[in-house]
């Protein structure tokens, strides 16, 4: 078949083919613009949503966070005082064992007129004042807390018989006329063990 038709209908045609099918393309680009801003759309109106349900949740937790500051306030309080107390405890001293330690090396016939124990105490020489029936026991007193690893630097300070009138007097007998003050160092890793 032989195709008649003059050069100029014959452009105009194939030109006519190529504007259909630019047409198409640009009919596609347009439909597929449409569609992503669809997407788009769609999206944005899901992340407000999330965004605005957010934003409702942060703010209730918000006023939950201020009802329950009061409570907040009071278990720091708590956990502050539970801190202090521990601290306390950790640096308290039980001085019981150092008591007992002590009268077991009292002899028979001497009592002490008190005992008070610090801290300091453990660093420095310190002083026990007793009475006894006897200048012996009182001496027994000081041979046992110088035998004592408990206790160092063991020494009198005083000792004197109270029976015995200074200005002519006569004074009331007692069954413990002795007044005895020793003066010792507490060895502090010695003094809370059991064994003297």
């Amino acid at each position: 078949m032989i195709n008649l038709l003059p050069d100029e209908r014959k452009r105009s045609i194939t030109a006519a083919r190529t504007n259909v099918i630019l047409l198409r393309y640009n009919i596609l680009t347009l439909l597929s613009v449409f569609a992503l801003t669809g997407v788009c759309a769609v999206y944005y109106m899901m992340l407000q949503a999330n965004y605005d349900k957010a934003l409702a949740d942060s703010q209730a937790n918000m006023s939950k966070v201020d009802s329950y500051s009061a409570v907040r306030k009071q278990a720091d309080e708590y956990r502050n005082n539970l801190t202090l107390a521990s601290t306390i405890l950790n640096s308290s001293v039980n001085y019981t064992p150092v008591i007992f330690n002590i009268a077991k090396l009292l002899p028979d016939g001497v009592i002490l007129d008190g005992i008070s124990l610090s801290s300091a105490d453990f660093t420095q020489q310190t002083s026990f004042t007793a009475h006894a029936k006897t200048i012996t026991q009182a001496t027994k007193l000081k041979e046992n807390f110088q035998k004592s690893p408990m206790f160092s630097n063991v020494y009198f300070q005083s000792l004197t018989d109270q029976s015995i009138p200074t200005d002519g007097n006569t004074v009331k007998s007692t069954d413990y006329p002795i007044a005895v003050t020793i003066s010792v160092k507490i060895n502090k890793d010695k003094a809370f063990t059991d064994g003297n």
